[in-house]
């Protein structure tokens, strides 16, 4: 029987209905939740409570929250708080292990649930019928870039900060008595400085390399730095 007044005539527990006496849209007991127009005592399996009605889940999962998936059904694999039943549909590089879609190891272009490569990225090589190693390191000439130095002097920095700082105070005290010490001559400290540096870099293995390499990626940079510091340099009289 159809209704056309939304109290009269409903079910028991529905605080109003509509078409039906059993289709709820409001229950009766505020402690009950709406879901499918039925008011029950709590959510099913596979919904979450929002502001006193039983939302469903999304496909495959079984347990959640608004916005995550905290259990996935039986045949799906959880990756990142949502189900797949093919963690393929991911990403060619992910395998289903234990319920869990992971990502393949390093170089593997694809595993099994073992996460055992059986084809390897371009520049890996397969070894064992597991495991991509790189090509290079089979072949033994990978190119380094920028090695670590094995030997480092400590605190290189200070030790040339002091040297400047003994620079200025040399300059101010025993030459330039009285007299306002111009920009040039700290622009001249700080140069030498940088020599300082330079050198006691270079007394360590593999740096100077690395150091050059730096220069040439930001030589506009200190292009950039030398011309501003040029124009604002007071003139000297």
């Amino acid at each position: 029987m159809a209704l056309t007044d939304t109290t009269c005539g409903c079910s028991p527990s529905c605080g109003k209905c509509e078409g039906l006496s059993t289709n709820c849209i409001t229950c009766s007991d505020p402690s009950l939740l709406l879901y499918n127009y039925q008011c029950i005592p709590g959510c099913y399996e596979g919904s979450y409570n929002q502001s006193g009605k039983c939302i469903d889940c999304n496909t495959g999962c079984q347990n959640c929250t608004p916005t995550l998936c905290l259990v996935c059904q039986t045949g799906y694999n959880v990756y990142e708080n949502k189900c797949y039943t093919e963690c393929n549909t991911i990403g060619e590089r992910f395998a289903a292990v234990n319920g869990t879609c992971i990502e393949c190891p390093d170089g593997c272009d694809l595993c099994d649930a073992s996460l055992r490569c059986s084809i390897c990225l371009v520049n890996y090589t397969l070894v064992n019928n597991s495991v991509c190693q790189r090509t290079c390191e089979i072949q033994k000439n990978c190119v380094k870039i920028n090695p670590v130095p094995d030997k480092i002097i400590p605190l290189p920095g200070m030790i040339a900060s002091v040297v400047w700082l003994a620079i200025l105070v040399v300059l101010k005290v025993f030459i330039l008595k009285g007299v306002y010490l111009p920009y040039s001559y700290i622009f001249g400290a700080c140069l030498a400085e940088f020599v300082i540096i330079l050198v006691t870099l270079s007394k360590m293995n593999g740096v100077i390399q690395s150091l050059i390499a730096a220069l040439q990626q930001n030589s506009r940079l200190l292009q950039a730095v030398t011309t501003t510091t040029t124009t604002l340099a007071p003139k000297m009289y």
